[in-house]
């Protein structure tokens, strides 16, 4: 009945180290966001030169890059 108490208690140690893992990539996801639509919001609001629109898209892409990257880590660990 011990051993079995701590599997359990190993199962759970795992379970929550999963969800914290989770949750940090769900939060830079979350951040990249916000920063892209702090860009967006920007454009919105400002007369950029094509120059300016460009590295704007280019940090865009950067984020969204990034995002990728990170929805396929947490598609690993959801397996």
């Amino acid at each position: 009945m011990e051993n079995r108490a701590l599997s359990e208690l190993e199962i759970a140690k795992q379970q929550l180290a999963l969800c914290q893992q989770q949750d940090r990539l769900l939060e830079e996801i979350e951040a990249r966001l916000h920063a892209m639509k702090s860009i967006a919001q920007y454009a919105v609001d400002h007369e950029l030169t094509e120059e300016e629109k460009a590295r704007q898209n280019q940090r865009i892409a950067e984020h969204q890059s990034v995002i990728r990257v990170l929805e396929k880590e947490y598609v690993a660990l959801s397996e």
